[in-house]
């Protein structure tokens, strides 16, 4: 069963103009743990999906559900 990237957390990154570098340092991880996350290699808890949002002033729900 392949895992689908999460296009809308990384389009919305890109909305931000921002790169995965810098998203990355926004929510205090490493590049290439965000890099996974985006390419849906690694799922998150409710509770780092909603720092991910934070970080991008959104809606958990509208990133992730």
């Amino acid at each position: 069963m392949s895992i689908k990237p999460n296009g809308r957390l990384w389009q919305a990154v890109k909305e931000k103009g921002l790169t995965q570098r810098d998203f990355a340092k926004l929510v205090g991880e490493h590049f290439t743990r965000v890099n996974m996350v985006i390419n849906g290699r690694i799922n998150l808890t409710e509770k780092q999906q909603q720092k991910y949002a934070a970080a991008l002033n959104m809606r958990r729900e509208r990133l992730f559900d």
